[in-house]
């Protein structure tokens, strides 16, 4: 009689920099392992990418009629930490490394030879105006899941933008158990 594996069968990788096309097929496959009951395995090996995207995400794992589990295999930065936070069990190896930061959005300077100052200047305050809009999604994020913040020493955390190892993110709450 062959032993039952402990290793998880339904697996779902979230791995290099993501798109929201990327966050799409992920959130597809966690749409087609619902229809049979059993948890969900998350794989994190990521250095981030699109907000929207984790933003899509994070609503779908929390959203999961069947519990999502996290496990970070090397690193979980930046919008990869929202898709960890969905996560009911958030693990990571004693290797992994994490980074968190203010939101960076690229800012849209196609300027055309007819564009004049004042046209250009609208521009930089409504992508400021979405940049801040989404931090601010962001921060409301982060403060709901995580422990020994409050919104001022969070937005201090963030501002660091350093990378830091399984110990701290143990202690803040980015994940629940060491493997």
């Amino acid at each position: 009689m062959q032993e039952k594996s402990s290793f998880p069968t339904r697996i779902i990788h979230l791995y290099n920099s993501f798109t929201l096309k990327d966050v799409e097929g992920i959130i597809k496959k966690i749409d087609e392992l619902n229809y049979e009951q059993g948890n969900i395995s998350l794989i994190i090996g990521s250095n981030g990418g699109s907000f929207t995207g984790a933003e899509k995400l994070y609503d779908r794992i929390r959203l999961s009629p069947n519990p999502v589990d996290g496990l970070v295999i090397g690193d979980c930065f930046s919008s990869a930490t929202i898709a960890l936070l969905a996560c009911q069990k958030k693990q990571a190896t004693i290797y992994s490394r994490f980074l968190m930061h203010n939101l960076v959005m690229p800012i849209n300077l196609n300027i055309g030879i007819d564009t004049i100052l004042s046209d250009l200047s609208k521009r930089i305050s409504e992508d400021l105006s979405l940049i801040k809009y989404d931090n601010e999604k962001m921060l409301n994020i982060y403060l709901e899941k995580l422990k020994n913040f409050d919104r001022n020493s969070l937005i201090e955390f963030l501002r660091k933008e350093r990378i830091f190892y399984f110990k701290e993110a143990q202690k803040i709450g980015l994940i629940n158990e060491i493997i």
